[in-house]
C-alpha cells in the first residue's frame, strides 16, 4: 500500500483552485437552499417559511454535503475543479499526503 501512496503521488492545490472550489459548493448548496424554500413556502406558506428559515437552511447544509459526496470522496465544487482531497500524514505535510480511505 505504501508503494502505491509513493506512485499515487500530487501535486498540492493551490490556494486559488482551493478556494474556486469552495466558492463552486457554496453556490450549489445557495441553489439548493432557494429550491427547497421554495417548497417549503409551497406546503407550508410563506409565514412558516420564514419562521423556519434557519432550520431549513441547516437541513440544506447537511443535505447538500450528503448528496454531494454520495460516496465519493470529493465534493461537487471539487470535481470540477478537479481536487482530491489528501489526509495528511503527521507532519510530513504534502510528501506524506494519500487519499483518503474508503473507511472514512
Amino acid at each position: 500500500s505504501a508503494n502505491m501512496a509513493a506512485a499515487f503521488q500530487l501535486p498540492p492545490a493551490s490556494r486559488r483552485q482551493i478556494f474556486r472550489s469552495m466558492m463552486k459548493d457554496k453556490t450549489y448548496a445557495k441553489l439548493l437552499q432557494r429550491q427547497v424554500e421554495e417548497v417549503v413556502g409551497a406546503l407550508l406558506g410563506q409565514e412558516s417559511a420564514v419562521r423556519y428559515k434557519e432550520e431549513t437552511r441547516l437541513l440544506v447544509e447537511l443535505c447538500y454535503e450528503a448528496l454531494a459526496r454520495n460516496g465519493r470522496r470529493q465534493t461537487v465544487g471539487q470535481e470540477d475543479c478537479d481536487l482530491l482531497p489528501c489526509v495528511l500524514g503527521g507532519a510530513r505535510g504534502h510528501a506524506g499526503a494519500a487519499p483518503p480511505s474508503r473507511a472514512r
